[in-house]
């Protein structure tokens, strides 16, 4: 599954760093800082989990 999820009170690339470990071998985490955007592409369950730390 692939996720684009805008942040608003947080860089990206900041913020990136906390959550690479979190992502799966088989998955990959991408930082847009032009628009302060992360692409997640994992498992449901893995993208779940972001987007709830994220919140």
């Amino acid at each position: 599954m692939t996720k684009i999820i805008n942040l608003r009170n947080v860089k990206a690339d900041e913020i990136s760093k906390a959550l690479k470990p979190l992502v799966s071998k088989e998955g990959d985490l991408v930082v847009y800082s032009a628009s302060n955007k992360l692409i997640v592409v994992d498992t449901v369950d893995n993208i779940n989990r972001i987007v709830e730390i994220i919140s």
